[in-house]
């Protein structure tokens, strides 16, 4: 279950058996807290038909806060108008929205929707509307981690909503990941919960699925593939929930998805973009799903070390898909040479510093398949080492926190905790340094996969069966 900032979740409650020995009661939130402390904060949310206008009430048990803070600074731009019981509150970009003389204990601020669906991977259809959580939720300042946050929705007949928070009945907790960027969809909009490994994905389909080739039963075949695809990595999907939101656009062009992006705020969700002409072997066979979900192993990684989190992504999109029959074991180890062959041998400057100037510079295929080509080699040497990939992550997830941003090499030193020798380290630290593509040919052969006028041929070879061949 997520951590989140509501440790009230925590219920007094009996420890041990004997029934002739009082036991010792764990203590709640309120009781914890002093007087004169914020004890829980409570948001009612609303929107209107329109879908233009979003109102927060803010109310606070105990002290209220002195500020509310946007977890995102282009909140201001769709700030329009904060209140406590009809008096007009001051909003500065110094201190938020100051929280003075409060009425019952309750502010309320209003937000333009249409303004925070223009922003970045945000968007509107004729009816619905995707969003930042970080640019609609004001949030108190210097909060203890101990309180519970909660948000109740109040929405006009006929309009959904849909996150990916925690939920007891009509109450959402938010917890500490909030402040990072996530999905939030209003709306009237098609909705389906598809089963995966031990795990369930709840598909919000933005825009009208009748108008999709393949209709909402294609949409959830397409993501039930992948999501079975992806759990071939351990005998499970990496998350017992995920909200996918899906965007089906039509556009020129042959791909059946055109983009997809992983979000962590609140909980894990997943945008896909999809060509709304797409065939349903097409999407079935498509990566980019794929790709995404297998995001959902690995923690967040600071900037400079996307090439780990963006590689490993890579890698997997084409090994799990064979694994799953979705696409054969040649097919993947030939996308796979394809990517890495088309990338120079030499480059100005370190792959970590690539990366970290990845987005301002646009060179995404160096980072994306660098970081492949790393993987591609680390499951080699921790096979060697006795271990395996799969083994690795799977071992090395308990140590990773989901609120915090990782240090790369942090994350890996997970992998070398039970071999008796460092092997995922000094790779990494090594290949983040280096200018130089890194080496895969003599990857590749040792796996049996040779290549002739830039066609791949495979030799059977044990280890490359274990690692890409069919499962049952």
């Amino acid at each position: 279950m997520t951590r989140t900032l509501c440790l009230g979740l925590l219920v007094a409650c009996l420890v041990g058996c004997g029934a002739s020995v009082e036991q010792p009661v764990e203590p709640t939130v309120q009781a914890l807290l002093g007087p004169d402390e914020i004890r829980a904060v409570r948001y009612l949310v609303s929107v209107d038909s329109s879908l233009s206008l979003l109102t927060a009430e803010v109310c606070f048990d105990g002290a209220a806060s002195d500020t509310l803070l946007p977890l995102n600074l282009a909140a201001f731009s769709s700030l329009r108008a904060a209140t406590s019981g009809g008096r007009d509150l001051v909003v500065s970009r110094e201190r938020g929205i100051v929280l003075e003389q409060l009425a019952n204990g309750c502010a309320e601020y209003r937000v333009d929707l249409v303004a925070a669906a223009n922003s970045r991977m945000s968007g509107r259809s004729e009816d619905a509307t995707m969003a930042n959580p970080t640019e609609l939720i004001w949030y108190p300042a210097r909060l203890d981690l101990r309180v519970p946050v909660t948000v109740r929705f109040a929405l006009p007949d006929g309009i959904d909503v849909a996150v990916p928070w925690e939920r007891e009945g009509d109450v959402y907790r938010l917890d500490s990941t909030i402040e990072i960027a996530g999905s939030v969809v209003f709306g009237r909009f098609d909705r389906v919960q598809v089963d995966v490994p031990h795990g369930v994905l709840d598909v919000v389909v933005v825009g009208d699925a009748s108008e999709v080739s393949v209709g909402l039963d294609g949409i959830a075949e397409w993501l039930r593939e992948a999501g079975r695809a992806v759990a071939t990595f351990g005998g499970r999907f990496p998350r017992e929930r995920a909200m996918v939101v899906v965007m089906p656009i039509f556009y020129p062009g042959r791909d059946p998805v055109g983009f997809g992006m992983v979000r962590r705020g609140g909980g894990a969700s997943v945008l896909l973009l999809m060509n709304a002409r797409a065939e349903r072997e097409a999407l079935i066979r498509d990566w980019t799903a794929v790709h995404e979900f297998s995001h959902l192993f690995l923690p967040r990684l600071r900037q400079r070390d996307v090439w780990i989190s963006e590689g490993f992504a890579t890698y997997a999109q084409e090994i799990l898909r064979a694994r799953a029959g979705l696409i054969s074991e040649q097919e993947a180890y030939q996308h796979l040479y394809n990517g890495m062959s088309r990338q120079r041998s030499r480059y100005p400057d370190s792959l970590g510093v690539a990366a970290e100037r990845m987005h301002e510079t646009r060179g995404y295929q160096r980072i994306y398949w660098a970081g492949a080509a790393f993987m591609m080699e680390l499951d080699q040497r921790l096979r060697r080492a006795g271990s395996s990939l799969d083994e690795a992550v799977l071992s090395a997830r308990g140590a990773w926190s989901r609120e915090e941003s990782w240090d790369g090499l942090d994350c890996l030193r997970a992998f070398d905790a039970s071999l008796s020798r460092p092997v995922a380290i000094p790779f990494a630290e090594q290949t983040r340094a280096s200018n130089r593509f890194p080496s895969f040919r003599g990857v590749l052969r040792q796996l049996g996969v040779t290549s002739e006028r830039g066609t791949v041929s495979l030799a059977p070879n044990e280890t490359r069966t274990a690692i890409a061949g069919s499962r049952p």
